[in-house]
């Protein structure tokens, strides 16, 4: 199952159908959001990420890559299709955020978290100085070598 989860303000929800050329086995979901309702209640403390505006539509994408040989079944196919998605979406001006992004720079998650980077890297060097929780996601290199490591 390959998901992707993306967070659209509510002026730009309108969907190519033609950009997502959904096959019939796919799911496409939304749920309009509201920041400031009594049932989400987005905690500014956390490091989620959500778009700027207070209702905004999570809009999730849920597909099968299978191996039956049809190319638009394919791993490679629904990546790039994501690609052309991500790209629409920027060449449009639409401010999309996504739930488990996969970057491969500090600056696109820079640019990924916002106004919210300094506090997001703030708490990092807090409570993970070495910067040795979660190098998988390519936020922070880490420093493996310090002056204690050196010492002993």
């Amino acid at each position: 199952m390959l998901e992707r989860v993306f967070q659209v303000p509510t002026e730009k929800i309108l969907v190519s159908e033609d950009l997502l050329r959904l096959d019939p086995s796919s799911v496409l979901l939304q749920s309009e959001l509201q920041k400031h309702s009594s049932f989400y209640r987005w905690d500014r403390r956390s490091s989620a990420v959500t778009p700027e505006e207070d209702v905004f539509y999570l809009v999730a994408l849920l597909r099968s890559a299978l191996d039956d040989r049809e190319e638009i079944h394919s791993l490679e196919y629904l990546k790039k299709q994501n690609r052309e998605i991500l790209r629409f979406c920027n060449d449009a001006g639409i401010r999309v955020k996504q739930y488990l992004p996969h970057y491969t720079s500090q600056e696109e998650w820079m640019e990924h978290f916002g106004d919210g980077w300094d506090r997001f890297y703030q708490r990092k060097m807090e409570f993970d100085p070495r910067k040795i929780l979660a190098t998988g996601q390519q936020i922070f290199r880490p420093n493996y070598l310090t002056s204690s490591t050196m010492a002993s």
